[in-house]
């Protein structure tokens, strides 16, 4: 358990997050396929899709870093919301750079950056019906 002053913040998660990223992968993994399979020739989707779920996979891990950087009693705040400022600004320029100067479909590309969506979807229905194991 992490104590602080106003709250107190279990170590266990409420959803397990590398359940949530091997989810996402699977449906970025299956998309590729059935994308490559339709649109073959075609590198705007293909490719548009693969860097969406790239992005998106990347940007929830970072998330994950920060969140828990700043529930760390001794993190220093500021330092770590400028970081996360500089990551948003940085996803906002790499997703306007692929979409507008290397031409991949924005669909396919939201459509990858979406897997991380549907990984915390899934995970959340499967945590509702399959009870937690304790320890």
């Amino acid at each position: 358990m992490i104590s602080t002053t106003t709250q107190t913040v279990s170590k266990e998660e409420l959803i397990p997050l590398h359940t949530v990223q091997k989810i996402a992968l699977t449906y970025a993994v299956l998309g590729l396929i059935v994308s490559a399979y339709l649109f073959w020739p075609s590198f705007s989707v293909i490719g548009g899709f693969t860097t969406g779920a790239i992005v998106g996979i990347c940007n929830f891990r970072f998330i994950k870093f920060f969140v828990e950087k700043l529930l760390a009693p001794e993190a220093p705040k500021a330092s770590v919301g400028f970081l996360f400022f500089l990551k948003i600004i940085g996803l906002i320029a790499l997703s306007g750079f692929m979409i507008l100067q290397v031409r991949v479909n924005t669909m396919a590309f939201v459509a990858g950056f979406g897997a991380i969506i549907v990984g915390i979807i899934g995970e959340s229905v499967r945590s509702v019906f399959v009870p937690r194991k304790e320890n």
